[in-house]
């Protein structure tokens, strides 16, 4: 297969599975680690992201590996009225929602992580920030975002 035919079936791909080509909304982490190339999440606005009780979101993040590791955990805080809770997604390994590298990683390699992360339908409907960071085997955040939430129900 040709690298155009290539990007044509992965450009499809994303049309029909509702991955937008665009960026989302996304700060720096106040720890001043490595932001994201590229932040992608569909269901997010201009100014924050939707995020669906009952059911799964689904984001995408390009980043460039700082230093060599042997695997990412991910990190998950949710920032409510400036407090930090952590929040576990029910992933140890980062590793394994690499989408275009496999661990151990080398330095520069620009890799994509994908994130699937449940919204229990219990949640309250709140506007939040949500830090994301993907810590290396010395414990140093290789990449780190904030993005704008809003936990809501889908009408």
């Amino acid at each position: 297969m040709t690298y155009t035919k290539l990007a044509v079936v992965i450009f499809a791909l994303c049309l029909a599975t509702g991955i937008r080509a665009s960026s989302a909304p996304f700060r720096k982490c106040k720890s001043g680690a490595p932001t994201p190339i590229d932040f992608r999440m569909n269901t997010c606005t201009s100014e924050r992201c939707l995020l669906y009780t009952g059911e799964t979101a689904e984001a995408e993040w390009d980043f460039e590996v700082t230093a060599e590791t042997e695997f990412l955990k991910p990190k998950v805080r949710a920032i409510v009225f400036g407090l930090y809770v952590s929040y576990d997604i029910g992933q140890e390994n980062a590793c394994d929602s690499l989408t275009n590298a496999v661990c151990p990683l080398d330095v520069n390699e620009e890799i994509t992580y994908a994130l699937r992360m449940p919204i229990l339908a219990e949640y309250p409907k709140v506007s939040l920030d949500i830090e994301f960071s993907l810590v290396d085997d010395k414990g140093d955040a290789q990449v780190c975002l904030i993005i704008p939430a809003k936990v809501t129900d889908r009408t």
